[in-house]
């Protein structure tokens, strides 16, 4: 297993560890003047975003390794990121600029071969994990403040709402081997696991 993060040195550095603080590689993800933010590895492949500055908006990234980073922001979307990767998959979001609202969005490597997982039943949505046939995250209500946990398979049909009973707000975070996990807050403002 390795583990991604990021050194101090500037925001464009990043390491990838192995199975100690003493097996460590540091690779230039972006030669870029604003840096970039990786946020998840999978066999060979990080993914993340370039930040927002001045303005302008983060953007979908995906790296095999060291070097230039693929551009995977698609064509009609303004702002994106990618929050997981497994297999030739990403997952994470994208805005519509003409409503500004974020869609999860589900990749196939590459800006131009993606599913979007947004539910019509909500305001906006968001994927944060994702697993070999699973993707889990985030779907807002109109408001904006109504949160619910979600799961799809690879649809914006597919969407199962994974809210517990106890929670005013619950996001889902990660999934593996049919395990979700996530956090909610209660009636008493408390986040749970």
């Amino acid at each position: 297993g390795r583990v991604l993060g990021r050194a101090m040195l500037c925001s464009a550095f990043w390491l990838i560890w192995g199975m100690g603080a003493a097996q460590y590689v540091g690779i230039v993800l972006q030669q870029s003047t604003y840096g970039s933010h990786a946020l998840a590895a999978y066999r060979g492949t990080q993914v993340g975003y370039s930040p927002a500055v001045f303005g302008l908006p983060t953007h979908a990234l995906l790296w095999h390794g060291p070097g230039v980073a693929t551009e995977m922001e698609p064509a009609g979307y303004y702002g994106s990121a990618i929050n997981d990767v497994w297999g030739t998959k990403q997952a994470g979001w994208a805005r519509k600029p003409a409503t500004q609202s974020v869609h999860a969005i589900l990749w196939n490597g590459s800006a131009s071969d993606f599913v979007d997982l947004h539910p019509s039943a909500f305001a906006q949505s968001q994927c944060n994990g994702m697993s070999e046939s699973h993707q889990i995250g985030v779907v807002y209500a109109s408001n904006g403040d109504q949160m619910r946990a979600v799961m799809w398979t690879g649809t914006a049909s597919s969407v199962v709402v994974l809210h517990p009973s106890w929670a005013v707000r619950s996001v889902g975070m990660g999934i593996h081997n049919g395990r979700q996990v996530g956090y909610g807050y209660d009636t008493s403002g408390w986040q749970r696991a």
